[in-house]
């Protein structure tokens, strides 16, 4: 029975190291200045062709978005994969198609 004690004892100092740890790390901070965050999802939509089951599938992906300014921190991923998650890669390439267009 000692050697149970010792592992319970050997944990809870291991667990309250560990929280220890947590409390003194930095804060993510966005870059409007908040430290609040909340999760979301963002929803992709795969293709027929694509899904391998022959039919349209959504696939959720977990990001963490700024309380304050509603964006999607640098830091939580980089910037082409949010780009890539948003969409917003799409909308680039199509600006730039665009701007090339002569008339």
């Amino acid at each position: 029975m000692d050697s149970n004690i010792d592992t319970v004892g050997l944990q809870a100092a291991a667990t309250q190291q560990y929280v220890n740890t947590v409390y003194k790390s930095s804060n993510v901070v966005c870059s409007c200045g908040s430290k609040v965050f909340h999760e979301a999802v963002v929803l992709k939509k795969i293709s027929t062709l694509m899904s391998g089951t022959g039919r349209e599938e959504l696939v959720p992906i977990p990001v963490y978005v700024c309380d304050k300014c509603g964006k999607i921190p640098d830091e939580f991923t980089n910037k082409s994969a949010a780009k890539m998650i948003l969409g917003e890669d799409k909308e680039e390439k199509e600006e730039k198609e665009d701007s090339s267009i002569i008339i």
